[in-house]
């Protein structure tokens, strides 16, 4: 069973997703099992997606000795460009880092020859974004770890969950196992495993929390005892693009939380990146979904017109805990298009020049409507913003909010289009802009499967002109559908 799961997940990587990871660990693979497959553990790195990567990560480099020769014909004979080294330049991405880790596991000798002759320029640490920095992090810790000889028995920040959660249990079992073996929690992996636990904690577990005596062990109780980190305050606002003298705009996000510790502080300073991993990002903070979305909607805003399947991110992101705004709401319109806080990610998803990014957007769209979670006020607003800016074309959005109406997301689908229409319809002599008729026609659709009653008088204005531009017509079908 462990063959065929491992064997799946090489072959199809982020088509097979997380519930595959999930299979596997219930499967609970024992010590000579692990160090059996330990080279296939390092062949899924680069392979798949987060929750894939931190199951490798937690059955490969810290599995018995016998992991150690099962991985060398992984590594032998070594060679310093697969971790991303090139004489004195370094290419580092997560995935390099990440194997790294191994190499450190299975052939410490080496990892140090790339550890005392440390790169003169490292070309990507600039590129990288600052949620992929916890990943390096983490990584780094464990290889520093393995070079000095020590042992790591077992990663504290290893999902239970889907969505990249951690079971307050699982995560005390760890704490306690790194105790009885008197190994000391490292930094990194502790503040992942943190920012993992849900958002709710058990009163059972945060008693038995406050029962541990290491340093790890008395920072989980505190933070279980507190009831989490708070909500940071998260805005968007576009600005010029001053790095590059351009006239075009750049999505600017600024998170704030006074009291977060630096180690977490860290995570909410926003950067211009691109050479990132945005599918990895949800499960960083899936409590905290305002956070990553924030995130998320710069980087989906500058994308947009790119073919990088950024927008596959926001379906893991909708599954997550905590509140939602303009982050979601941008970058669900940039994916459409690509959602404040989780408005400019939606409206950024919805955006998108892919179809496949629109159909992620449109998909963690339908979950929020399911959960009745949609900040349909924020996305309108955030819809307004960038169509204005001339950022988001309105003919991706219509597409992406068609095939929601068609999911059965009417209600959510008219609630957006309500609130966009009066900021996006022209004034009397002003031109229209390209696919506003597309857009009258989608809240028509919407609205007739509603049921909806609304008075509208943006739309009302526009029927009473005189002329039969499409624009004209669709204005008037929408005003009878929803006469009062």
């Amino acid at each position: 069973m462990i063959d065929g799961l491992i064997g799946r997940l090489l072959r199809d990587g982020p088509s097979a997703l997380s519930p595959l990871a999930g299979l596997h660990d219930r499967l609970d693979p024992d010590l000579d099992e692990a160090a059996a497959r330990a080279r296939d553990y390092a062949r899924l790195l680069p392979a798949g997606p987060v929750a894939v990567a931190d199951m490798a990560l937690a059955h490969g480099p810290t599995g018995p000795p016998g992991s150690c020769a099962a991985l060398r014909p992984w590594w032998h004979p070594f060679d310093p460009h697969l971790f991303g080294r090139f004489g004195d330049v370094a290419y580092e991405t997560v995935v390099e880092a990440l194997l790294r880790a191994f190499l450190a596991f299975a052939s410490p000798q080496d990892s140090r020859t790339l550890s005392e002759g440390p790169p003169k320029d490292d070309r990507w640490a600039a590129a990288r974004g600052t949620l992929d920095e916890l990943y390096v992090r983490r990584a780094r810790e464990l290889t520093a770890r393995f070079e000095d000889g020590g042992a790591y028995p077992v990663v504290l920040a290893t999902p239970t969950t889907g969505t990249g959660h951690i079971d307050p249990g699982a995560l005390l079992d760890r704490l306690d196992r790194l105790e009885a073996a008197g190994v000391r929690a490292l930094p990194a992996d502790l503040t992942q495993a943190l920012l993992r636990l849900p958002r709710e904690i058990p009163a059972a577990d945060v008693t038995r929390a406050g029962r541990l005596t290491s340093e790890a062990g008395r920072a989980c109780a505190a933070w279980m005892r507190a009831g989490r980190l708070g909500d940071p305050q998260v805005t968007l606002s576009l600005r010029g693009n001053a790095r590059y003298g351009s006239a075009s705009p750049e999505l600017h996000a600024t998170i704030t939380l006074p009291d977060a510790p630096d180690a977490i502080r860290e995570l909410l300073r926003t950067r211009p990146a691109y050479l990132v991993m945005p599918t990895w990002w949800p499960p960083v903070m899936p409590s905290h979904r305002d956070v990553v979305a924030a995130h998320l909607a710069e980087s989906l805003f500058a994308s947009m017109d790119s073919g990088d399947g950024q927008a596959q991110a926001l379906t893991d992101l909708a599954h997550g805990e905590g509140p939602l705004g303009a982050g979601m709401a941008y970058a669900l319109a940039c994916g459409m298009g690509h959602a404040r806080r989780m408005a400019y990610a939606l409206a950024c998803g919805m955006g998108h020049a892919r179809a496949a990014d629109r159909a992620s957007a449109t998909d963690a769209l339908l979950t929020l409507a399911a959960r009745g979670e949609v900040p349909a006020a924020e996305l309108g607003e955030v819809v307004t913003t960038l169509v204005g800016a001339d950022h988001l074309k309105l003919n991706r959005l219509v597409s992406a909010l068609d095939d929601a109406t068609q999911a059965g997301a009417h209600e959510t689908v008219w609630a957006l289009i309500a609130g966009a229409l009066p900021g996006v319809l022209p004034v009397d002599g002003e031109r229209p802009r390209a696919g506003l008729a597309d857009l009258l026609a989608a809240g028509a659709r919407a609205a007739r499967i509603a049921g909806v009653r609304a008075d509208l008088p943006e739309v009302a204005e526009i029927a009473a002109r005189k002329g039969s531009s499409r624009l004209v017509q669709e204005a008037r079908r929408l005003r009878h559908l929803v006469a009062s």
